[in-house]
């Protein structure tokens, strides 16, 4: 399911004024209308939309999600059909209400505008809707075919409820009333056919309308042929230039005295990616974040037929007017140079958390590799024993069993190191197999990764005596796909290649981590001799390079879920030769090994009461539940809005990024990391942001920002607080907040409702993670985030998954308990409960949660 709301659709009737059409007269009455809408906040706009396999072939009564729908129509001529596309579009009610109260107001010209406005507005919302609907069946490799609507020919008026149903447009507040009528009126949804080699048709209920060639909405001007609806289902992508860009242009960029070549079709963004440089880009590239800002200094870019905006909203222009673009919508059409906007070149303050003991904590050690210190019998004509079969007998002599297996590589290596270090080596053995033969002083390092969706900390542990060595947290080079794993699961399902893609940026994430660990204590990579990753089961996919289709479709099934082991470098380590990796395994759906490790880590705090629950926020929120030693979990999908991303103005913690948001005297003012001049906004001001609105009465508690406020600007119809020069927290940020905190707390709730508990009975509240470690726990409750318990009941640990990796790798026994948790805990798919929507619904605002969901 895709849910958005909150986007500027007023923008778009501004552009697209009624003259040469209409009389001065109606073109006032449009403007008046237009301003109404505006000033008084008439419009929200909104859209859900699902594709929905079909339940059997392709028949006249089509069955998909448990509902049927009798539409011949939309059998193909060619192709195979193989889903439905449904969506449901809304602008609120609002506007509706303020066309009655003008009626009654005896004004009926602008009462008759502001109405013909809402259709041209619901009109653009459903134009939205298609387009991205179209992009998002296109990167599944589905083609799309015909349009219908309820009372169309070809779709009776009575398969309103059920295309209502299949588009969840509870979720975005479309209900049906008497008369199968959708409320709020301004209202609409359509059902598409989706498969495999359909027919690219464009027809729709527009082509039989009779009015069509009168339709404002149909005969736009000139001036706005740019952003004109185009015929709903030709076969385009939303990135596709207007012409192919010649291969081989250079961008320059400025700050990093770094330049790179532009293959053909590709994006600046696209660019910049494939060759390293980081533009942050929340979205991945689909153009809907607005946060991989670039500004052309020097050269000629096509912009691909989409207004892009700066950061204050503003539109751009050409040549040398140009200023800030989105990275990921503008093509070089020369050699360019650009400048990176500053939250993407911030340096990284708070990437990885220390949790328990500190940077030189001392953990259990019972490691799974080994170390013999031995001197070898040097061969001789008499004494000609293979290399190997020399080891075996010396350790035997030392009352050692013999391996009964040799890494090739270590065997390879073999020969030179015994010669080299006159046959007094260090031989590490892991179980019965020889992975490894070193110089008697080399370094035995172990690595342990918390492998997170935005974030990857690294752990440089001492083998021979448990002592943590050194630690470093980096950004995940996959974020370059994406913040968010339904975006990087969408690009990895396009083909081998993407899938690899992925995969190699994991690897790369790893190998960097190893490094730099090694460097910074005087050792090398290859003295790492044993790894353990945890992450959740899209990271954990991704890193194997297993399929990940069927992980990110209901029903969420992973290809495995047990512990893993693997030698190294069949994932593409570069450690010691025979090294090994272990990673934890997973829960089911997206509860993956880094929730278990937090389990383990924290278990001291939850095996100590009767009911406990135990939170691991970040862009995947996983939640699990323990009560009388029964453990409940399940996975939200918040998203990285919590953290940054998605949000305009948003960032990673580092420096320069708004951590705090207080009021003082009425204003805004504001705390950034390191005290630097403020370039964004990083989680923990998120919420303190929020928090701090709602408490100034700046936004109301259905999340709606007051204009009146000094502190807020509206610019085309939007509105945004400005919290400092240059960060704006817009209408569209807050939406994503919301949806972000309703997933989490629904998540609890839906948790303690299988467990036929209330909040209340929550002892110990456990959050983890690293960006849990910095939020503001009233602020959380404050916006509902969290619920309202005595604040001694919450404990914030930090990043509980990087101890608790670390546990694994040190530790067999730790492995065991991690396995035996993994066992214990029973998956709760939140999407099938049949209060998912309406407890969604109700946490989506700020007001109190009513009795029946406390």
């Amino acid at each position: 399911m895709a849910v958005a709301r909150g986007f500027d659709v007023l923008r778009h009737a501004g552009a697209a004024p009624l003259r040469g059409r209409a009389s001065p007269a109606r073109e006032r009455l449009r403007e008046r209308a237009l301003a109404l809408a505006v000033d008084e906040g008439l419009v929200d706009a909104a859209y859900s939309y699902r594709i929905v396999a079909l339940d059997g072939p392709a028949a006249p009564l089509l069955r998909a999600g448990g509902q049927t729908i009798e539409a011949p129509w939309l059998l193909p001529a060619s192709g195979t059909l193989t889903a439905l596309a449904c969506a449901a579009c809304t602008i609120g009610p609002a506007l509706e209400q303020r066309v009655r109260t003008l009626f009654e107001q005896r004004q009926p010209a602008l009462a008759t505008a502001l109405d013909a406005l809402g259709n041209e507005l619901l009109f653009e919302v459903s134009r939205r809707a298609q387009d991205r609907l179209h992009a998002d069946a296109v990167r599944r490799g589905l083609s799309l075919a015909g349009e219908l609507r309820a009372g169309d020919p070809g779709l009776a008026l009575d398969a309103q409820p059920a295309v209502l149903q299949l588009a969840w447009a509870d979720a975005v507040g479309v209900t049906l009333g008497a008369g199968l009528l959708m409320h709020p009126l301004k209202s609409t949804s359509f059902v598409i056919g989706a498969g495999i080699d359909l027919p690219a048709t464009a027809w729709s209920r527009c082509d039989s309308c009779r009015l069509r060639a009168k339709c404002a909405l149909h005969t736009r001007p000139a001036a706005a042929a740019a952003d004109a609806p185009r015929p709903p289902m030709t076969r385009r992508t939303l990135a596709e230039p207007g012409d192919a860009p010649a291969p081989g242009h250079a961008l320059r960029f400025a700050h990093l005295d770094r330049i790179v070549t532009v293959h053909a079709h590709e994006s600046i963004y696209q660019s910049a990616r494939r060759n390293g440089v980081r533009i942050v880009g929340a979205c991945g590239g689909r153009g809907t974040c607005g946060s991989c800002m670039v500004k052309v200094v020097e050269g000629r870019v096509d912009r691909g037929g989409h207004a892009l905006a700066d950061d204050s909203g503003a539109e751009t222009g050409s040549g040398r007017e140009r200023r800030w673009l989105r990275a990921c919508q503008a093509h070089a059409r020369s050699d360019c140079t650009l400048e990176i906007a500053p939250r993407s070149l911030a340096p990284v303050a708070r990437a990885e958390i220390d949790t328990g003991a500190g940077a030189h904590e001392l953990l259990v050690l019972d490691a799974t590799v080994t170390e013999h210190v031995l001197t070898l019998a040097a061969p001789t004509l008499a004494d000609p024993v293979a290399d190997v079969e020399r080891i075996a007998r010396a350790l035997a002599a030392a009352g050692q069993a013999a391996p009964a297996r040799v890494d090739l590589a270590c065997a390879r290596a073999l020969p030179k190191v015994l010669r080299d270090q006159r046959w007094h080596v260090s031989l590490r053995l892991r179980g019965d197999e020889l992975i490894d033969v070193a110089p008697v002083d080399a370094p035995l390092l172990g690595l342990a990764v918390d492998l997170g969706t935005t974030n990857a900390a690294g752990f440089l542990i001492d083998l021979r005596s448990g002592n943590r060595l050194a630690s470093l947290g980096i950004e995940n080079p996959q974020a370059g796909w994406g913040a968010d794993l339904v975006s990087r699961i969408n690009h990895a399902i396009g083909s081998a290649a993407a899938l690899e893609e992925l995969r190699a940026a994991a690897a790369t994430a790893i190998d960097a981590l190893a490094h730099d660990l090694a460097l910074a204590v005087g050792a090398r990579p290859e003295h790492i001799v044993e790894a353990v990753i945890c992450g959740n089961t899209a990271m954990h996919h991704l890193l194997l390079g297993l399929p990940v289709r069927q992980l990110g479709r209901a029903p969420f099934v992973a290809a495995h879920c047990a512990p893993q082991e693997h030698k190294a470098r069949e994932l593409g380590l570069h450690l010691a030769g025979g090294a090994v990796v272990h990673l934890a395994g997973n829960v089911g759906g997206f509860v993956g090994g880094d929730h278990v490790a937090a389990l383990l880590a924290t278990r001291e705090q939850w095996q100590a009461v009767r009911t406990a629950l135990v939170m691991d926020i970040g862009t995947n929120t996983e939640i699990s539940l323990i009560h009388d030693g029964r453990i409940l979990s399940a996975s939200c999908p918040s998203g990285p809005a919590l953290e940054g991303g998605h949000i305009g103005c948003g960032m990673r913690a580092a420096e320069g990024a708004i951590e705090r948001v207080s009021l003082h005297g009425g204003r805004l003012a504001v705390q950034t990391i390191g005290h630097k001049p403020a370039v964004g906004l990083c989680g923990s001001g998120v919420l303190d942001a929020v928090a701090v609105l709602l408490r100034a009465g700046i936004v109301d508690r259905r999340g709606r920002i007051d204009a009146r406020h000094p502190d807020v600007s509206v610019s085309t119809g939007a509105r945004a607080v400005q919290l400092a020069p240059g960060v704006a927290f817009s209408q569209a940020d807050m939406r994503a907040v919301q949806l972000a905190k309703a997933a989490i707390r629904t998540g609890v709730l839906m948790l303690l409702a299988e467990a036929g508990l209330t909040e209340s009975a929550i002892e110990r509240f456990v959050i983890a993670g690293a960006f849990g470690a910095y939020i503001d726990v009233a602020s959380a409750i404050e916006i509902g985030l969290l619920p309202d318990l005595p604040r001694e009941r919450f404990v914030q640990v930090g990043n509980a998954a990087g101890l608790g990796v670390r546990q694994m790798l040190c530790a067999r026994g730790a492995r065991a308990q991690a396995a035996e948790i993994a066992a214990r805990c029973r998956y709760v798919e939140l999407s099938t409960r049949a209060d998912f929507q309406k407890t969604f619904m109700h946490t989506i605002g700020f007001a109190p949660l009513a009795p029946e969901f406390q």
